[in-house]
């Protein structure tokens, strides 16, 4: 086990060398991940409203929208 434990750590220990090597290829990777990224970031849609936290039959959600009905 701490023979696997050594050899984990000589070869996570390396990968900052191999960075440095192929500088050009990481910094290529990254840009081209960014990109495909970017592009897909306006499809991404956040519901952060209280009702979408909670299914319809909950408790929680019955009193909030009782809440509702009455105030707003």
């Amino acid at each position: 086990m701490k023979n696997q434990i050594r050899k984990f750590n000589s070869r996570f220990g390396q990968i900052p060398n191999v960075v440095h090597k192929r500088s050009l290829l990481v910094y290529s990777m990254l840009i081209l991940i960014t990109g495909v990224l970017a592009i897909g970031i306006e499809r991404l849609k956040m519901d952060m409203s209280v009702d979408s936290f909670f299914q319809e039959e909950e408790p929680i959600k019955q009193a909030y929208d009782h809440f509702r009905t009455i105030y707003w």
